[in-house]
């Protein structure tokens, strides 16, 4: 199996799900970085940070799957 992170510049047109993992962030189109910070599993909910990996602003926001 490659350790290569796979790259989806230009792939990526409508939605996708992925599974995050607490040990690797998720690059976007080379573009953002998605972080998984906390699971709540009592309030079946997610804090993740979001990174725009050109300007270095970061988000950090609570979803919930209702």
């Amino acid at each position: 199996m490659s350790s290569e992170i796979p790259s989806y510049d230009g792939k990526l047109k409508d939605t996708l799900t992925w599974w995050l993992d607490k040990r690797q962030p998720f690059i976007v189109n080379d573009e953002y970085e998605i972080r998984l910070l906390f699971i709540d599993k009592v309030n079946n909910s997610a804090k993740i940070e979001i990174t725009n990996l050109k300007t270095k602003a970061t988000s950090i926001t609570e979803v919930s799957n209702d």
